[in-house]
This record gives structure tokens, C-alpha cells and sequence, in this order.
């Protein structure tokens, strides 16, 4: 619980505070490979793995946009 409310506190403002995505394609699909391997191997893995893509495709954007029209709705 402690890590969360750092990084809370740490991260910028309006952003994520995730580190900028890898440029070097090869070290990208090696890092997803053993991703995917993780996953095969231990099914909870990969079962996490799923749900936090499907998160991050589909519920993050949503929570976004909603914060966004709430924020222009307290500026009227």
C-alpha cells in the first residue's frame, strides 16, 4: 500500500508516470517473449497479464476521457 501512495505522490502531473516506451524493437519483442513464456509457464501470470491489457486498451481510456469532461464541466 505504501508503494502506491509514493508513487502517487511522485508521478507528474497529468500523466501516468510510466517511462517512455523503448525505441530498440529487439529488446521490445525479447521483453515480450519472456512475457509470453511467464505467462505459458505460470497461468496466473499470464491470466494478470491479460487483465491488465485489457485494462489498459479499454477501462484507462474511459477513466481519462471522463476525468477530462469533468474537468471541463468544473472550469464552467
Amino acid at each position: 500500500m505504501t508503494s502506491l501512495i509514493m508513487w502517487k505522490k511522485r508521478k507528474p502531473a497529468e500523466k501516468i508516470g510510466a517511462p517512455p516506451k523503448s525505441k530498440n524493437k529487439r529488446t521490445t519483442r525479447i521483453v515480450f517473449f519472456i512475457m509470453i513464456g511467464f505467462g505459458i509457464l505460470m497461468p496466473l501470470v499470464g491470466v494478470s497479464l491479460i487483465v491488465i491489457f485489457l485494462f489498459d486498451q479499454f477501462i484507462w481510456p474511459l477513466l481519462l476521457k471522463k476525468r477530462h469532461s469533468n474537468e471541463e464541466r468544473k472550469a464552467l
